[in-house]
């Protein structure tokens, strides 16, 4: 048996966590700390040691953990990226979340993240609504709203803070939620994925605009589900859609595609497409019979993802590759395609990527990628470079990193300033385009085998709503 010859087809698994598993695992880890000795019964006058005598005082503890929340809180609001990084703790784990995307991270990892973040201004609000203390651990939760540029989201944040040497000290920090907000000028959903030459207008199966979200209905259905190859199509009546959706098909849609290039189509129907990349054992026994094909549509739909499509029509030009779509009266005016850059060229930004890595982590393989302006834009911007740089995939000792590092350059920086590093996983670069009319351009990228198309704010480096995930249950090698 090949590494890879899996044979188990797997399942989707979502794990829920209970508030008492988080409290218990949090008094686990507490109790695992080297220096936490439990005290023994005193035998001089003695006062107990400083920390001890914190650990009965309730009120002060609830004192201080909100005093160093507040601080945490502030160092973001005035962009103190030192003040920040000291409020962590030396063992942490962070989980980021940008609307259905999910990001873990050490403490290095978290604060390379959160640095770029410094870069530019930040709006954070949170409200430590509950606080919890047991004896050297204490959790916290509240709303927190984030905003940089364009982006902006909202959800529930826990911390974990634990008590280091004598000081409280954020120990775990998880976005619970992440609901992205989007505010395009021109009002309404500004721009839709393309996958596969349908435009898609959620990936979990909602409607997703700016002024509603609602589940789909099953009275929106204009018949029955059907196969279709190991996909599944079921029709939509476009006269039982909310207005928010159906509006779309009297639109004059503008494409854009990976070239540059665009073309201008129209919605002729709708329908849902479920669909994943399924495990070669699964298609085997699905292709030679051996399943009912009503067993086939009901785990399709169950595991698949469900995609909410516009079937196009194409009225002219090549919309072949297209990624992005838009009402054609409002198109972006600055759209610009990726080119590979030559391993010479590249070379500078390899050795760049390289100097900021850990010691002993190098780069195994790298492809080098450039989108430039024939002119600066409004901001002065020139280029923008990215490396993207993979580690061998099925083995257990590759030494290499899958990082993103992104730069952007004017005349006056012929170097460039670093936008995004990320060594938690690497993407594809395929457009960048100004996606909420505001001026700034946003990247349009593929992420590993299941992010078939997805939305970045640059300057934040946080995901965009609408990208198109679709599951991957295949071995990945």
């Amino acid at each position: 048996m090949t590494l890879c010859d899996c044979r188990v087809v797997p399942r989707v698994f979502v794990p829920r966590v209970f508030p008492w598993i988080l409290v218990a695992a949090a008094v686990a880890f507490a109790a695992c700390k080297p220096k936490a000795i439990a005290p023994t019964i005193a035998t001089t006058a003695e006062k107990p040691p400083k920390a001890v005598r914190a650990a009965h005082d309730g009120a002060t503890d609830q004192a201080a953990v909100r005093a160093v929340v507040l601080a945490w809180l502030d160092a973001q609001n005035r962009g103190q990226f030192a003040a920040y990084e000291a409020l962590y703790a030396s063992k942490f784990q962070g989980v980021r979340r940008s609307g259905p995307r999910t990001r873990r991270f050490n403490r290095v990892g978290w604060l390379q993240d959160r640095k770029r973040m410094f870069t530019t201004p930040m709006q954070v609000t949170y409200v430590p609504g509950s606080v919890r203390v047991s004896g050297a651990v204490a959790i916290v939760e509240g709303p927190q709203t984030w905003s940089s540029g364009s982006y902006k989201d909202a959800g529930q944040k826990r911390l974990l803070l634990f008590r280091e040497k004598d000081a409280w000290k954020i120990a775990r920090e998880e976005m619970l939620q992440s609901q992205i907000d989007v505010k395009p000028s021109h009002g309404g959903q500004p721009y839709l994925a393309v996958y596969e030459g349908n435009v898609v207008f959620d990936s979990s199966g909602n409607v997703d605009t700016v002024d509603t979200v609602e589940t789909v209905n099953e009275t929106w259905f204009d018949g029955p589900p059907k196969l279709h190859d190991f996909d599944v199509l079921r029709s939509l009546d476009a006269k039982r859609l909310p207005a928010s959706l159906s509006q779309w098909q009297s639109k004059k849609l503008r494409v854009f595609t990976g070239t540059g290039d665009s073309c201008t189509a129209v919605i002729s129907r709708f329908r849902m497409h479920y669909t994943a990349e399924w495990h070669f054992g699964t298609t085997q026994s699905w292709g030679n019979g051996e399943v009912p094909e009503a067993e086939m549509i009901q785990a399709i739909v169950k595991d698949g993802a469900a995609l909410m499509e516009g079937v196009l029509d194409v009225r002219d030009g090549n919309c072949e590759g297209g990624l992005v779509a838009f009402d054609a009266a409002k198109a972006p005016r600055v759209v610009l395609p990726f080119k590979s850059r030559k391993d010479d060229a590249a070379t500078p930004l390899l050795k760049s990527a390289s100097k900021m890595l850990p010691k002993g982590v190098s780069i195994k393989e790298a492809t080098g990628y450039v989108a430039a302006f024939p002119r600066p834009d409004a901001t002065g911007a020139r280029r923008y470079d990215i490396l993207v740089s993979s580690a061998e995939d099925c083995t257990s000792e590759s030494i290499g990193v899958d990082g993103t590092f992104i730069w952007r350059s004017t005349d006056q920086d012929q170097q460039g300033t670093l936008l995004r590093r990320t060594e938690q996983g690497s993407l594809t670069p395929l457009l960048l385009v100004d996606l909420d009319d505001d001026g700034d351009l946003e990247l349009v990228y593929s992420e590993s085998q299941s992010l078939r198309v997805g939305f970045a704010d640059l300057r934040s480096g946080e995901s965009l709503p609408g990208g198109v995930d679709v599951p991957f249950y295949d071995c990945p090698c």
